[in-house]
């Protein structure tokens, strides 16, 4: 199972000048994650976000999967988004996507090319999560990152400007303008100092370098989120295992 939260931004929405972005987040796997601006050419409003969000995520995860044996469940805040997928779309399909009103379907570029990608899959969910809700638990806290990804694309955060003469961390002369420094003197450092570093891109780092070391041995790392717990298994690459011999006595 591959979860996938999704989230439109918009500064200005509905005005003249209005900015729109969005983002997708895959807690299992945060290094497929993403965060755009809405392209100029089309309309900054947030449903188009929201609506882009999902498509840019379903894109991704058929990029990263094997989509015919992949089963994906899709988290948005957007019941507009929700309801354009699941419940509305039969209807437009039958009216050659006109509204009950005759006019065209809005965003039907992207909810017509999403619906198809999305029959890619072994199966597929799209559910609602309540946005902002300031919760622990694990959709609420999801939800939150994914937000913060699509407004962080319109609103980023004050820079830190430093002097040329400052080292950016301790035990290590590595400040602006200053002389290059060799990789293996700032890879000693980080596993000297793993305590400066960020916690979640290191985890990262991490898992993904034990997984490469498993894949050179000859092996492979599988992810699974069992009881909302990240945990990996030891599978073969051909899903055979071997040394193990079994011999019935007639």
């Amino acid at each position: 199972m591959i979860r996938l939260f999704t989230d439109g931004a918009c500064k200005s929405n509905g005005k003249r000048g209005a900015q729109g972005s969005y983002a997708y987040y895959f807690p299992e796997n945060p290094e497929w994650s993403g965060a755009f601006r809405i392209p100029e050419t089309e309309a900054q409003t947030n449903n188009r976000g929201e609506l882009l969000a999902i498509h840019a995520g379903v894109h991704k995860a058929l990029e990263m999967t094997d989509a015919s044996q992949t089963e994906l469940h899709i988290f948005t805040d957007s019941t507009y988004s929700r309801d354009c997928l699941t419940k509305w779309i039969p209807g437009w399909l039958k009216t050659q996507w006109k509204t009950a009103a005759g006019k065209d379907v809005t965003h039907r570029d992207l909810i017509e090319e999403t619906a198809m990608l999305l029959t890619k899959f072994k199966r597929h969910q799209i559910s609602y999560v309540r946005a902002h809700t300031g919760g622990q638990d694990d959709l609420s806290k999801n939800n939150d990152i994914v937000d913060k990804m699509a407004v962080h694309v319109l609103i980023p955060e004050e820079v830190k400007v430093i002097s040329t003469t400052d080292s950016l961390f301790p035990g290590m002369d590595f400040k602006m303008m200053g002389p290059p420094i060799d990789q293996d003197v700032i890879t000693k450092w980080c596993l000297e100092n793993l305590d400066k570093l960020d916690p979640k891109h290191l985890e990262t780092a991490l898992f993904m370098a034990f997984q490469k070391t498993v894949h050179k041995m000859g092996y492979h790392v599988e992810s699974q989120l069992i009881n909302k717990k990240k945990v990996a298994r030891l599978t073969s690459k051909t899903n055979i295992v071997e040394g193990t011999t079994i011999i019935k006595k007639e």
